[in-house]
């Protein structure tokens, strides 16, 4: 059977949060092949917008986002973050990037989403923790790096960062791969005995899962066959055998053996 999570599946949805004018729209079209409406003043998003981002051989879905102001927001929009795999904070860095983060966390705090970075970190019953990435967006401009140096000073420790502008390209294909990490997933390759691995669709599995959970991942029948499996990678050695609890890290070939 083939797997399911092949690289041109939907796998992971992350939305882009930000307030007025710090430039959303302008990084999915950069990003991605959607066209969404890039203007120079506020409220230009009036609907959700999607786009896939491409990495490597995964897919991922963005979707852009009326902006997030105190005094309103559309009520639809703290669904769709509610539902997102994560939240990609976009900060406009020729302005006030803290206070802007501020708004962001105090806004979404009353929403009941919660923040996280990487790391994760403690889940408070009842609400919606998001693990989150900010981007300081327009980072071409005149006093940008001393702005994001003063972010970094101050949320550096609970939130991954980078500083790109959407508009001159910088440091997209690093954000590229920031995007991925922020899913906390790992991509491993099935095989047959005896034939190569596809290394175009890889099986996207959450990070810290084992052969066991591969075999579940591509049939439900495999789970209770599966005696072995070889793995190319991770291992000592190529085609090291493997119990059903070894954990795969990104890139193994695996070969399973029911």
């Amino acid at each position: 059977p083939k797997p399911s999570s092949a690289a041109s599946d939907v796998y992971k949805r992350q939305a882009l949060v930000g307030v007025p004018n710090a430039g959303k729209s302008q990084l999915l079209a950069a990003l991605t092949n959607a066209e969404p409406e890039v203007a120079d003043y506020p409220f230009t998003t009036q609907r959700p917008q999607a786009g896939m981002v491409a990495f490597e051989n995964v897919q991922i879905q963005m979707v852009d986002l009326p902006p997030l102001t105190e005094e309103h927001t559309e009520p639809w929009a703290f669904n769709i973050m509610r539902n997102a795999d994560a939240l990609v904070l976009i900060l406009d860095l020729s302005q006030d990037p803290l206070a802007e983060l501020e708004i962001i966390i105090k806004v979404l705090g009353g929403q009941r989403i919660t923040l996280q970075g990487e790391g994760g970190g403690e889940i408070e019953p009842g609400t919606f923790p998001k693990r989150s990435l900010v981007i300081g967006n327009k980072g071409d401009l005149a006093g940008t790096k001393e702005n994001f140096a003063i972010l970094k000073e101050l949320y550096g420790e609970r939130f991954s960062m980078i500083m790109v502008s959407a508009k001159e390209g910088l440091n997209l294909e690093k954000l590229r791969e920031k995007l991925y990490t922020l899913l906390d997933v790992l991509r491993v390759y099935p095989k047959r005995p005896g034939h190569e691995p596809d290394l175009s669709a890889p099986v996207i599995l959450k990070r810290g899962s084992t052969v066991l959970d591969l075999a579940q991942e591509i049939h439900k029948d495999f789970v209770s066959k599966l005696r072995y499996a070889r793995i190319w990678g991770s291992g000592k050695f190529d085609g090291q055998r493997v119990q059903r609890d070894y954990p795969l890290q990104d890139g193994d070939i695996i070969e399973l053996h029911i």
